[in-house]
């Protein structure tokens, strides 16, 4: 049984990619991409790059937090990010749809050398984990991030953080910035499928959910990884389980009980798979 398509553009148009202005409307993420610019034309670096942190930058501004654990989900919680995908998908030539489980699939045919190699799929997801400090005071359902250049590490301007205390969104932001970014600097690629799951920080919802009929591609790269400069060829998987037991509740007793609020804070922050011990 095919998916249930909620929107897809059947004509490809000619390519005219978003501008970062259109993108990017803070200024302090301006600032932040124009000395991005500069560092990158002084090293020469292939346009790739640059299209890159445009559409990561994108990826900030544009509220996309992961469930909050409602049943059932509340897809409309990444219509932002899907509208902002599905806009500079579009401009770039790709035809873009929207399943039942929430995905987004985004797709292109091959070009140049790669026209005539078989379907190939790019796979990250669209949400991303939503914490702060506490006094941040952000609004995960409507506010971008702003972001920073940090020295941490020693590396001058070596890092990119919000500046608020929140979580960042680069995971998995990096994917459909290296997804949009390809498609509108790389010459040479087969036809590609660009799969942006739902809910993957929270509860898999998308990745569960996606019909076996979606994909043309019968192979796949998931590009949530944190290995520079490597491909992984096998890995762990992981399953879920949901418990529900019944709790019968009583009037509160202070009778030889002493309430306390533990928190935990100013540690470095980073991947909770990665960076735990930090």
């Amino acid at each position: 049984k095919a998916p249930i398509i909620m929107h897809q553009n059947k004509t490809m148009a000619p390519s005219t990619p978003c501008s970062v202005e259109e993108l990017v409307k803070q200024s302090c993420n301006l600032q932040v991409y124009e000395k991005l610019v500069a560092a990158s034309e002084q090293e020469q670096k292939h346009p790739a790059v640059l299209a890159f942190w445009k559409y990561l930058l994108l990826c900030f501004e544009t509220p996309r937090p992961s469930t909050d654990y409602c049943e059932p989900d509340t897809f409309s919680r990444l219509d932002k990010i899907r509208s902002a995908i599905r806009e500079a998908a579009e401009r770039l030539g790709a035809s873009v749809m929207q399943d039942d489980a929430g995905n987004l699939i985004v797709r292109m045919d091959g070009k140049g050398a790669g026209a005539s190699k078989p379907w190939l799929c790019l796979q990250g997801h669209l949400d991303m984990v939503v914490s702060q400090n506490e006094g941040a005071g952000h609004d995960f359902e409507n506010d971008p991030i702003n972001v920073r250049f940090s020295n941490d590490d020693g590396i001058i301007d070596g890092w990119l953080k919000p500046i608020k205390a929140t979580t960042l969104g680069a995971d998995n932001g990096v994917a459909i910035a290296a997804c949009l970014a390809m498609l509108e600097t790389v010459t040479d690629y087969p036809p590609l499928e660009m799969l942006f799951t739902s809910n993957e920080e929270t509860n898999f919802h998308g990745a569960e959910n996606l019909r076996p009929s979606t994909l043309r591609s019968k192979r796949l790269l998931n590009l949530d990884s944190e290995d520079e400069y490597s491909v992984i060829v096998g890995s762990a998987g992981i399953f879920e389980h949901h418990y529900k037991l019944p709790v019968e509740r009583g009037p509160a007793s202070s009778t030889g009980l002493s309430p306390i609020s533990v928190k935990l804070s100013g540690l470095h922050g980073g991947h909770s798979g990665v960076d735990i011990h930090k």
